[in-house]
């Protein structure tokens, strides 16, 4: 068997290059051949770091659509034919359709699997028409599964959420009364991370905290501006990206309250699943998809209105005065559904490698 991962646009710093790279490294201890396949049609930031360990093939144009379109689809055709493709998986709808034209040019019968890593529900029907053409869908969070199955078969679509690794190590909380937020991620002060949301609310709290922000991004000058005009520059550190930014956390930050997220959407979180897995609460915001999925309420954290910002300082002084129900190793516990051990399962029985 030979399974084919193919990806458009990624910077090489998110979540999904974490989660494509378990899957590869998987499916190589379970001897199949793997490759992922980035399809660049525009300059990006990339940061190649992440392919250590795994084969990743780019293909780029930069020819207008539908020339660039042509490109992509005969070097994957190719590809699915020099390396005996039976199984690929695609993280958006347009490549669905890209694979299902380069199947028929090399005359395969191949195995075309749906793996969205971003929100669903606000998609146009023409998402939804290319979606179809998948065989199968791996889906990561409850509203893109119930938003699939208006739109295709029920039998066809499979709930595998994100997984990561059950940890050894829990991060502790500070012993003092200075609440040590975290946040962990691109720095975006709109957009998709909101950063302007958590910077304003947390100006507004009344208690003792300080923020590290692990990541880096554009709009770092714009939110450290933003952070000295709310009169809070002095209680936030910028410790800036971090290849191994767990282990920098344990080694260097040492102590967290909770994660913080201020997100207008996602697909599926996993610094939410890798904040939890190190026993650290969440207080994110309730935004379409996988929040909701993952936090529940007042045990292992807590969500508020997306950009709500008097939500968001509400949920932060529930979490400052009485905390969550659940102790560290208790809110471990809370995410078993998201281990590895189960998230592979659900994998090798739809990809039917047993």
């Amino acid at each position: 068997m030979s399974v084919l991962i193919v990806c458009d646009h990624l910077s090489g710093r998110g979540g999904m290059e974490t989660t494509i790279h378990t899957l590869f490294n998987h499916l190589k201890n379970k001897n199949v051949l793997c490759c992922v396949a980035l399809l660049f049609s525009k300059q990006v930031d990339y940061d190649p770091s992440w392919e250590s360990g795994i084969e990743v093939i780019k293909i780029k144009s930069k020819l207008p659509s539908l020339g660039r379109k042509v490109i992509f689809i005969k070097e994957l055709s190719r590809l699915i034919k020099a390396r005996k493709v039976t199984r690929v998986i695609c993280t958006d709808p347009k490549i669905i359709l890209l694979i299902k034209i380069a199947s028929v040019f090399v005359n395969k019968k191949i195995m075309i699997l749906s793996w969205i890593h971003f929100s669903t529900v606000s998609q146009r029907k023409k998402y939804f028409k290319w979606l179809k053409l998948a065989d199968k869908h791996l889906v990561i969070s409850k509203e893109n599964f119930e938003m699939l199955k208006r739109y295709d078969e029920v039998k066809k679509a499979y709930l595998i959420h994100n997984a990561t690794d059950e940890k050894e190590e829990i991060i502790p909380a500070p012993i003092d009364n200075c609440q040590a937020f975290l946040y962990l991620g691109r720095v975006q002060i709109e957009g998709q991370k909101q950063l302007r949301d958590m910077l304003h609310a947390l100006s507004r709290l009344e208690l003792n905290w300080v923020l590290h922000i692990i990541g880096d991004g554009n709009d770092r000058k714009a939110c450290m501006l933003l952070a000295e005009k709310l009169g809070i520059a002095e209680k936030i550190t910028w410790h800036g990206w971090q290849n191994d930014s767990w282990s920098y956390i344990i080694n260097q930050v040492k102590t967290v309250s909770a994660l913080l997220l201020s997100s207008k959407m996602e697909g599926m979180p996993m610094v939410l699943i890798e904040a939890m897995s190190y026993g650290i609460p969440c207080i994110s915001s309730d935004c379409k998809t996988g929040p909701s999925d993952i936090i529940v309420e007042g045990k292992n954290g807590y969500l508020y209105q997306t950009q709500d910002v008097e939500d968001f300082v509400r949920q932060l002084n529930k979490f400052s005065f009485y905390g969550v129900s659940l102790t560290r190793d208790q809110i471990k516990a809370s995410i078993s559904d998201f281990y590895f051990k189960n998230y592979f399962e659900k994998i090798d029985k739809i990809l039917e490698l047993d």
